[in-house]
């Protein structure tokens, strides 16, 4: 009887369609950290611009991985795994992101190797833990014709008991790069980590911005239940930033507006309230200034849509480094979970016309002629 078989290439034509740039199939790995629960990751990189001796480690503190899930999910192409249940993640329920394997061709785009170390979490502290360490040649499976003549070389799997006290995590090392990072494609990423999720300065003010509450601490972002204590990105190596511009930002902001689409009042009826705040530094100049809050009806409160935003404006240009990083890193974008759709927002993609729709409004508002930058550009 004829079957079918897949050709150990599939890894390879898979990558390049679905993952463009290698900043983006980074990317792709540290959104599969986000889907095991971990709060902290850390991305490392070494010798970018040196192929044969550079390599990239993504470390993060998230649920990790059983040498059985390892197997049924990372090693099985078009895993059904995240399609059981809910769709949500073990620990801290968070929707998850990932689907279709792509972090596994993510990895096969940036690398001829990985090495996989992971330690499982679990609620019971009785229970044995066993600590997973795997190795993908990639160079070995396409030396093979088709996956099912792959040899036991080409993927090494070995269990380790741990002690129960362990801490949980994932590890991920790329070594053997496929191409070296031009500074162009590491300024790339750096960008593209900026914008991936919104920034922290817009999550969390930085201290002395407000001197009081506006209308919430945080606001809500993503679908996930209360003791998610959020996520965090440490760049370190040559992905370290030279400098923090979105600090730089709200720390120059003249005043803050906050919106709360998710009110309800005590009969249960949704309302939106609006609040401004102005900033120290727009305080010192004119200390008569008052902090406004505003409640109005929800225009839709059966449809939605349901938020809360944060947004920093301030008086007069910015400096010349943050007026030239603020041009590529601010605009009108989308976001599912926290995290960025694209190519949303990329330059000349505006399939929802929100970019044509701000500068319609900023012209209307003005009564004046605005000008616009190029087409696509960010706002």
């Amino acid at each position: 009887m004829a079957k079918f078989t897949v050709d150990t290439h599939i890894f390879r034509e898979l990558g390049e369609l679905l993952v463009g740039r290698d900043s983006t199939a980074l990317i792709e790995l540290i959104k599969n950290s986000y889907d095991a629960d971990a709060t902290e990751i850390v991305v490392y990189g070494e010798a970018l611009d040196d192929p044969r001796r550079g390599f990239i480690t993504i470390t993060d503190n998230g649920i990790g991985m059983t040498q059985t899930e390892f197997e049924n999910g990372f090693l099985r192409v078009a895993s059904r795994l995240k399609e059981e249940g809910p769709r949500v993640s073990k620990r801290f329920g968070r929707r998850y992101t990932g689907a279709k394997g792509i972090g596994r061709l993510a990895a096969h785009k940036l690398a001829h190797l990985i090495q996989v170390h992971s330690t499982p979490w679990s609620e019971s502290p009785s229970v044995e833990r066993y600590r997973l360490d795997a190795i993908i040649d990639w160079d070995e499976i396409e030396a093979h014709q088709t996956l099912d003549d792959l040899k036991d070389d080409a993927i090494l799997i070995e269990p380790s008991q741990v002690s129960r006290a362990a801490k949980h995590g994932t590890q991920i090392r790329l070594e053997r790069l496929r191409r070296r990072w031009t500074s162009a494609e590491l300024g790339r990423f750096l960008l593209e980590v900026d914008t991936f999720a919104p920034s922290p300065v817009l999550v969390k003010l930085p201290k002395g911005v407000l001197h009081e509450t506006l209308l919430f601490e945080k606001p809500f972002m993503r679908d996930s239940v209360n003791s998610d204590a959020n996520f965090n990105i440490l760049l370190d190596g040559v992905f370290t930033p030279n400098e923090d511009y979105w600090i730089r930002l709200a720390q120059t902001a003249t005043w803050i507006v906050e919106i709360d689409a998710r009110k309800k009042n005590r009969s249960g009826e949704r309302k939106v309230e609006y609040g401004i705040a102005s900033t120290p530094k727009a305080v010192k100049d004119n200390p008569k200034i008052e902090t406004q809050r505003f409640l109005l009806d929800h225009p839709a409160p059966e449809e939605g849509p349901f938020f809360q935003a944060r947004i920093l404006i301030k008086e007069g240009a910015p400096d010349k480094q943050i007026r030239s990083w603020a041009s590529r890193a601010n605009g009108i974008r989308v976001y599912m979970e926290g995290f960025r759709v694209l190519p949303y927002g990329e330059p000349k993609n505006d399939w929802l016309g929100l970019d044509i729709d701000y500068w319609t409004l900023a012209t209307t508002l003005t009564n004046k002629s605005v000008t616009r930058p190029r087409e696509g550009a960010q706002t």
